[in-house]
């Protein structure tokens, strides 16, 4: 009596894909949420950037009074990313400041599933900080 049919490894393979797939699509639905729900407590006009894959680094960058150009760091090798995620961890230090939290839990951002984690407490706690200057 068999319990589970047996897949062939090809089957196995595409099993595995679509299940990553479908995690990686609800992580990135979950962070999209969060980023939303603190543009819109920032008062961010265009809190929907949230779920644009690049944009959603846009608001972030302005809620935190940091230029949107430094996500073209990225664009250029060795160094870009790494002068991306130090002008990007800036950023999120002002915005937790904003929302009231020690700007060095931002530092957390670094770490996978604490950076999860500190950007749900900053997103679904009910506190209300100031809103963002019009850009």
């Amino acid at each position: 009596m068999e319990i589970l049919p047996i897949l062939s490894p090809e089957e196995s393979l595409v099993t595995v894909l679509v299940a990553f797939l479908l995690f990686g699509l609800g992580m990135y639905i979950l962070e999209a949420c969060m980023y939303y729900s603190i543009y819109k407590k920032s008062g961010y006009e265009y809190a929907w950037l949230a779920f644009i894959p690049i944009a959603q680094l846009v608001p972030m960058f302005q809620i935190g009074e940091r230029s949107a150009w430094n996500i073209a760091w990225c664009l250029f090798p060795f160094l870009g990313p790494i002068i991306f995620i130090i002008y990007w961890i800036k950023s999120v230090w002002k915005v937790f400041e904003k929302a009231g939290y020690d700007g060095e839990l931002s530092l957390l951002m670094l770490i996978p599933i604490a950076n999860l984690i500190m950007l749900a407490v900053v997103a679904w706690e009910k506190k209300e900080y100031p809103r963002v200057k019009e850009y």
